[in-house]
Order: structure tokens, then sequence, then C-alpha cells
């Protein structure tokens, strides 16, 4: 279907472009009907990726973001490997048990759950970094909340019911004596609740056993666009309480994720098991309970949103990040406090049981600070790094 639309759309565009000037492909078209009928056209998306961009534009500013995105999306990639690997059948299941007890190798699968917040802070910090640059000047409008609400969700739903007929239909298709008994679980699942998913409430309701179980990272970063965006219509409509309301967001963010551990009598700390993996982290109760929670990434999410103010006030030189008197020592410590939390972390395995110490649960919580940290600051050296140092080479090249 999508080798189909590519050509139809790339001929259609083809035969416009014949009436066209020269900068055809890189321009929208008079017509929202013409505009949506050329949406898959080949040589009308390669050039929106190739386009060179103007220095001052917010895009090129954040251009790094992609780098970071590649990256972050490799890695997680290659965990989902392992994980993969963890589930399927071994001929030696104890050889990857030897290696899980390694106390570095420990270290390096606590980091793991963390990956995934460079994306909720990615989002935060596009969402702020739009809001300012859409609301700058004008005055406060309420009904911009749920016009942006109302268009986040529609945004997401077209490709999201693709994916939900695909896992509902086409496997009905595959009929391997192998391939049949990988996807007659997940394909009954989602025929049973799939409109928990169209809510965007599966990282809450009904948790175990999910449709699309990687889909609770939408669900997730749904609700943390709600609150984030509330937030942002607040500063929007009384601008002096911008201190105290990121003084409250980032406080919320620290202590609610420790509240959540201590409320499901989970891990503070979370050690990726083969028991787990079994099968597929359905069952894991830190899983289901505390990693898909909305709660436990907030905190990575309002510093992305804190980035994005700080961008915005840096561009009108409101703020200067080098005069200030705590970004100088954070710039050069966050990672050494990170790797310093993930190293000792094997020290703290034996008592992440049902019931998590205290000491536990805040250590936890403060590793989590430590890889929130490390983004916002890791993102404003990536912004403002001087053309000539090695970040500022990164972020223009």
């Amino acid at each position: 279907m999508l080798f189909l639309l590519a050509v139809a759309s790339s001929i259609y565009d083809g035969v416009l472009a014949k009436n066209g000037d020269h900068n055809h492909y890189r321009s929208l078209l008079e017509s929202k009907s013409k505009n949506l009928l050329t949406a898959f056209s080949l040589r009308r998306n390669v050039n929106r990726l190739t386009i060179k961009l103007d220095s001052d534009s917010i895009q090129k500013s954040l251009r790094f973001l992609e780098f970071v995105r590649v990256l972050v999306m490799t890695t997680i990639t290659i965990d989902h490997v392992i994980i993969g690997m963890s589930f399927t059948t071994l001929q030696n299941p104890e050889f990857t048990e030897k290696i899980g007890s390694i106390p570095m190798v420990q270290a390096i699968l606590t980091l793991m759950p963390f990956q995934v917040d460079v994306f909720f802070a990615i989002s935060g910090l596009l969402v702020a970094v739009q809001f300012v640059k859409v609301t700058n000047g004008k005055p406060f409008a309420g009904k911009m909340f749920w016009l942006s609400l109302v268009n986040r969700y529609l945004r997401s739903l077209p490709v999201y019911l693709v994916v939900l007929l695909h896992s509902v239909s086409v496997y009905d298709l595959l009929e391997s004596p192998s391939a049949y008994r990988i996807i007659a679980t997940p394909r009954i699942m989602c025929r049973a609740k799939w409109w928990i998913n169209l809510l965007f409430i599966n990282n809450y309701y009904q948790p175990e056993e999910q449709c699309l179980i990687q889909t609770w990272y939408l669900a997730a970063d749904f609700q943390l666009f709600i609150f984030g965006f509330g937030s942002l219509m607040v500063l929007w409509r009384y601008p002096k309480l911008l201190k105290p309301m990121f003084y409250t967001l980032l406080t919320a963010g620290f202590i609610l994720p420790m509240l959540n551990v201590g409320y499901h009598s989970t891990s503070g700390i979370y050690f990726l098991s083969n028991k787990a993996c079994s099968f597929q982290l359905w069952y894991d109760k830190w899983f289901t309970k505390t990693y898909v929670a909305m709660e436990t990434h907030c905190l990575s999410y309002f510093a992305g949103m804190l980035v994005g103010i700080i961008y915005h006030k840096m561009q009108k030189n409101d703020l200067l990040l080098e005069k200030s008197s705590l970004f100088k020592p954070l710039r050069y410590s966050v990672f050494p406090i990170l790797l310093a939390f993930s190293l000792s972390n094997p020290f703290f395995q034996t008592n992440t049981d049902d019931n998590p110490s205290l000491g536990t649960i805040l250590y936890g919580g403060l590793q989590r600070l430590s890889f929130a940290a490390f983004v916002a600051v890791g993102f404003l050296v990536l912004m403002f790094a001087n053309r000539n140092t090695f970040f500022g080479r990164l972020r223009t090249s």
C-alpha cells in the first residue's frame, strides 16, 4: 500500500511540477487537497530532508537532536535484540545468567531503562520551543490548549490505526508453524484491547498483556504532553510564575517516581533478568506498574521543557549561561555523578525485592535526577557550544 501511495503521489506531483516553477518540490501548494495528495511524493520528501536550513532558524539550532535520536534509537534497538535473545530457547541459559552477574554488566543494565527518557526530554524541549515561538507577543487564548490537544491526538491516530489494523488482520496470514506460535497471543490481545490503545491509557489500564507493548511510550508521551502543555498555558497567562512553576514541576518529577515505587512495592533500581524477559515483560511487576507509568518519566520531560525555555531566553540575550554560577559546575560534574551512580548500582541489588528499603528508593530517585540533569546539560552544551570546539562542530556537522 505504501509503495502504491508513493508511486501515485510522485506521478501526481510530477504532473503539477510541469506547470510550476523551479521551487515546486520545495514549496507548499495552493490548496490543502493538493498538499495531501502529494504527501507521499518521493522527490518532495527528499527535498524536505535535504533542504539547506537558514543559519538563524530553530531547526538549524536543534539539528543535533537528529544525531541524538539516531544514537539512542540504535542503542535501544540493540537492547531489545538482547531481550529477544533472552526469552527465546537457549541451549545453555546459564551462560546469559553468568554474564548478567558481572558487576560492570549490571551497571550497564541499570542504565537501559533510562535511555527512553532521552526521547521524553526531546519531546518536552520541542513542545516548549514551539509553544514560546507561537505565543510570543500574542494575547492569551485558552482555546489553544484544546485545539493543540485535538491536533496532537489526530496527528498520531492515522499511523497508529494502520499498525493496529495490521496486528489484528495480517497476523492471521502468517500461519507457518513457528510464526503462528509467536504472533497468536499479540493478535488476540489487540483484538480485545485495541480501544485502550486508542484512548492512550494502555500504560495504566490493564498494563499486563498489552496490545503492542511498545506503544506504552505513546500513551505516556501523550499524557505528559497534556500536563506539560497545560503548564505552559499557565505560564502564558501568568509569566511571573516561571520560576515557581519549574521549581514545582522538577520537584514533582523527582518525588513522583519514588512514590510510585513505594506504592507498588517495586524496585528503586531495576536489573533486567531472564525471568522478566521470558514473557516479553508482560508480567514483570516493575515494568507494568513502574516503568510504563507517566510519572516515572516526567522529570526528564519537564527538564526538556526547561531547556526549551532557556533556549529562547538565550536567543533574546535575557540569560547568559556562561555567567551562571550553577551551569559551570554542572557542565563538568553531571557525567561523573551519573557514572558514579551507575557503577555503585550492584551494591544495591540485594535490596531490590518486593519491599524496597527507603534508602534504595531514594537512591533510585537520585539516579533518575542525575540522568535528567545529564541530558538537560548535554542539550544546552550542544546548543550553545562554540563552533570551534568538539561539541560545536558536532552541532553544525
